[in-house]
């Protein structure tokens, strides 16, 4: 599945309008699978608060919080000692080996929040019975799995993808061209559409994929002209690439 990753990560990059396909995060999907988030489990330090998650999950992944600034989130009943340093946090996606920038939590009372849109991730924290709730340092894990749905579509669309193409190239290609990728997200949204049963829907038309489709066709029937050094590999030989022009059509054009 060169076209896409397993579990669609690039779709939510290059073609995904999340609130229009999914609404938001906090009301969930029109019938389609978000995905699955995991409870946070504290597996370094001592800190009392608690940690939630809540989202959709733009890919499978083990997320790591770390507390880079300790403290208290507010809190109705009580003064917040530490109301002029909120506590921040870092999160990974990798089980902890890369991590975005530090956030600090939001103002709200009694539970604070931070919003990690690049993963579809809100985070959020509660105070915990003993101070301080949030230590420098403290680690929370958890797992999340992107929406099965759009892992089962994927196979689909690059095997829809080949179809077409292997009539230009020799299959399966080891590199493509960041178009491709892009060609086979629009597929996958519109799949998705479908399946929403929206594709009927006039607000939707300007989704469908006429532009993908017919880039397709042209491969298929041979009309596009080789690519200059694009980064597209194709499995050894590569030599499969063959342009058939229109026929001719022989005219009388010098009378005797």
């Amino acid at each position: 599945m060169l076209y896409l990753s397993a579990d669609g990560r690039e779709f939510w990059v290059l073609a995904a309008p999340p609130s229009l396909l999914f609404g938001t995060a906090d009301n969930g999907a029109q019938g389609i699978d978000q995905g699955t988030i995991a409870a946070p489990v504290r597996i370094i330090g001592t800190s009392s608060g608690v940690v939630t998650c809540g989202g959709i999950p733009r890919q499978d992944m083990t997320v790591r919080v770390r507390c880079t600034v300790g403290g208290e989130i507010n809190d109705n009943s009580t003064v917040n000692p530490s109301a002029t340093v909120l506590p921040a946090f870092e999160v990974s996606a990798d089980d902890g080996v890369t991590w975005l920038s530090a956030q600090t939590v939001s103002d709200h009372r009694n539970r604070a929040e931070i919003l990690v849109a690049k993963l579809g991730l809100t985070v959020r924290f509660a105070n915990g019975s003993v101070a301080p709730s949030f230590v420098i340092g403290d680690v929370w894990q958890f797992a999340c799995s992107a929406s099965e749905t759009v892992k089962a579509l994927v196979p689909a669309v690059c095997a829809d993808m080949d179809d077409y193409l292997n009539a230009t190239y020799d299959l399966p290609l080891e590199a493509v061209a960041p178009n491709f990728v892009l060609k086979a997200c629009e597929l996958l949204r519109w799949y998705i559409i479908k399946q929403l049963g929206l594709a009927h829907d006039q607000s939707m038309a300007a989704y469908e994929p006429k532009e993908v489709t017919q880039w397709l066709a042209n491969h298929q029937a041979g009309r596009m002209s080789r690519p200059k050094d694009l980064g597209i590999t194709e499995k050894p030989p590569g030599t499969s690439f063959v342009y058939s022009p229109a026929p001719r059509v022989l005219r009388n054009e010098f009378p005797i």
